[in-house]
C-alpha cells in the first residue's frame, strides 16, 4: 500500500491495490509446503506446550514449595515434571522417525543444530516454518 501511495484503508482500496500490484509486478508463483515439512509442523505444534508447561510448572513448584516447606522437591511436583519430560521424549522420538523418512531434511537440521544452543526441536521448528528456508529470500527476512 505504501509503494502505491495509498493512505486510507478500506477493503475496496486494498483489493484494488492488490490487483494493481499483481498486474504491475512480476510475482513468484505460490508453492505449497513440502509433505515432510507439513508433518514436522504438525509434530512441533504439540511440542511447545509440554516444554513450556514443564518450565512453568517447575518454577511454580519451586516457588510454592520453598515458601511453604523450604524444600524444592515435592513428590507431586516431581511426578508431574517426569510426566512432562516423558511427553517431550515421545515427541523427540516421533521427530526422529520423521527425519529418517526425509534424509535431505535431516541434513538441514544437522547443519542448524551446529549452532550453539539450538536443539533438534528448535531446528525442526525453524526449518518447517520456513519450508526448508525457501521462504527466506534476503538476510532481512
Amino acid at each position: 500500500m505504501k509503494s502505491l501511495n495509498i493512505k486510507s484503508k478500506t477493503d475496496a482500496l486494498e483489493a484494488r491495490a492488490l490487483a494493481q500490484m499483481g498486474l504491475e509486478r512480476k510475482m513468484k508463483a505460490w508453492r505449497g509446503i513440502h509433505a515432510y515439512h507439513a508433518s514436522a509442523q504438525t509434530l512441533m505444534s504439540g511440542t511447545t506446550t509440554p516444554v513450556e508447561d514443564k518450565w512453568r510448572y517447575k518454577t511454580k513448584c519451586m516457588r510454592t514449595n520453598c515458601a511453604t516447606t523450604g524444600s524444592k522437591n515435592h513428590p507431586a511436583c516431581l511426578q508431574r515434571i517426569r510426566l512432562l519430560e516423558k511427553q517431550i521424549r515421545e515427541i523427540d522420538q516421533q521427530v526422529e522417525q520423521t527425519l529418517k523418512q526425509a534424509p535431505d531434511l535431516k541434513v538441514k537440521i544437522d547443519q542448524v543444530c551446529t549452532l550453539k544452543g539450538v536443539s533438534i526441536l528448535t531446528a525442526v521448528t525453524i526449518i518447517s516454518e520456513t519450508n526448508g528456508f525457501e521462504l527466506i529470500k534476503t538476510k532481512h527476512s
